[in-house]
């Protein structure tokens, strides 16, 4: 009923059953939504430091927070969890989700190169890695290679890998090759949440001339979940001569 003072007022009695974690996270929460920010976050930091050596209740915290959206609190709880190794894959794959939310992409392609080192042997960390770095304009030969090189070594033709070297060499000045690394992909076959690649085969095709093409995709994109470099692709400048 949104009565959150009443619910704070109940939380301050004596004996209150249950374990104690519960009772400050419910703290914290009436605080938050009472719009008591430092009293808040004075709560959420007593949360993380009744828990911090229990992997089940801190992920617990972090995931309460996240369905809150209160990436403020959720964020800090995943960080400690790296510590952890159990939930150390799922605490990475969270704080992602998180700067992928928030769209702080310099931060996204930090805490991937972090996680690369975690997990040097995995081609999807690799690949997410090099496609944030090209979104930040790091197209040097050694990223193209290795673009390259997952798109050549995959048994499975993934297309996630063809998207990062699509974008890669787009980012380049390379635009046709950046189109002919989606050949022989079936536009019926991607997968349903393909928001952000298809940003990326937009930015393709327009800087390779095909506008309408592109304006066809454009309006199922829902700019809301793209990155603010996904954003700046859907308004890749048309080749000289292109009838607008």
């Amino acid at each position: 009923l949104g009565q959150w003072q009443a619910i704070q007022n109940e939380l301050q009695l004596p004996n209150l059953p249950g374990p104690d974690e519960i009772r400050l996270l419910l703290e914290a929460r009436t605080l938050t939504q009472l719009g008591q920010t430092d009293a808040a976050d004075l709560a959420w930091q007593r949360v993380l430091n009744a828990v911090a050596n229990q992997p089940i209740k801190l992920l617990n915290v972090a995931l309460y927070a996240m369905q809150l959206k209160l990436y403020q609190y959720a964020r800090p709880a995943f960080q400690q969890l790296l510590d952890h190794p159990q939930e150390r894959r799922t605490a990475y794959e969270q704080l992602i989700k998180i700067e992928q939310l928030t769209g702080h992409t310099p931060a996204l392609h930090q805490l991937l190169l972090d996680m690369e080192k975690v997990y040097p042997d995995d081609p999807l960390v690799k690949n997410d890695v090099l496609y944030t770095g090209f979104l930040l304009g790091q197209t040097g030969p050694e990223q193209l290679d290795a673009a390259r090189k997952l798109v050549a070594d995959s048994k499975i033709p993934y297309l996630s890998y063809r998207v990062t070297l699509a974008l890669g060499l787009l980012m380049a000045g390379q635009s046709a090759q950046a189109l002919d690394a989606f050949n022989g992909v079936a536009e019926s076959t991607w997968p349903v949440s393909t928001n952000n690649w298809n940003a990326v085969y937009i930015g393709v095709l327009r800087a390779n001339g095909e506008r309408q093409k592109a304006s066809i995709i454009e309006q199922a994109i829902n700019e809301s979940t793209l990155l603010p470099e996904e954003k700046k692709l859907l308004l890749t400048p048309l080749p000289p001569g292109t009838v607008p």
